[in-house]
């Protein structure tokens, strides 16, 4: 039995930020070592990009930041960008929780973002398939449902 938790709408604004071929391609790398997601994120994308917060304006960031133990969200005077260090980050998503999101994924659903993302990559395929993996999920009939 799976006990994994879904991925929080913070944690998918998050992924969806750095595009839908990396998206696919950790995706399909099954949860490999922290090296290599690290190197996904920050070599696919910028190593540190704007992304949209709700709570915080354009004129204080907030970045996305590819760091050694996951992705960190901070507003602009929460980072030192000569040091690089972060005093309160808004969210982390740390690689481990990313690997367990991965380790949820179905082997079928696996392959085709393989297929999709690696050679010459299928922008639509990895558009639909990022879409798919980032959606809401729905709770099953054996689940509880929480109140607050």
């Amino acid at each position: 039995m799976n006990t994994t938790t879904p991925l929080n709408e913070d944690e998918r604004r998050i992924l969806n930020r750095f595009g839908a071929i990396t998206i696919c391609r950790v995706a399909s790398s099954r949860g490999d070592q922290d090296q290599y997601l690290e190197d996904h994120f920050g070599g696919m994308g910028t190593r540190s990009c704007t992304v949209t917060w709700p709570g915080i304006g354009r004129g204080h960031g907030p970045f996305a930041l590819v760091r050694t133990r996951g992705i960190v969200v901070v507003r602009t005077e929460d980072w030192d960008i000569i040091t690089g260090k972060v005093t309160q980050p808004v969210h982390v998503l740390t690689w481990k929780r990313i690997r367990e999101w991965v380790a949820t994924i179905s082997d079928e659903l696996a392959e085709r973002c393989a297929v999709a993302s690696y050679g010459y990559a299928n922008h639509t395929a990895c558009a639909e398939l990022a879409e798919l993996l980032l959606a809401p999920t729905t709770l099953t009939e054996t689940e509880e449902l929480t109140l607050w």
